[in-house]
């Protein structure tokens, strides 16, 4: 059974913001499990809803978006070892 739409039902999901995605998707690293763990923090299933601008969880989403934002502020390139792109 599906949750009841209540008041907060917005705020449980989000579509992370496109300009989020295509940093993701400029980033050259192996798409597997592994490797979306320790660059992004989520797995390839949570990647393949990101890449189709599926909803995800609000947590997940605000998590990732300060992900990035501090990886574009410091200039961190992605673990050494996962740069290959797949």
């Amino acid at each position: 059974m599906f949750p009841h739409p209540g008041p907060n039902r917005n705020r449980r999901f989000k579509i992370v913001d496109s300009d989020m995605v295509n940093f993701m998707e400029t980033v050259s690293f192996k798409k597997t499990d592994e490797s979306l763990g320790e660059i992004f923090g989520i797995s390839y299933n949570t990647w393949r809803k990101i890449a189709r601008r599926e909803p995800v969880r609000y947590s997940l989403a605000n998590r990732l978006e300060h992900r990035i934002s501090m990886m574009r502020g410091s200039g961190d390139a992605p673990p050494k070892g996962l740069t290959s792109s797949n």
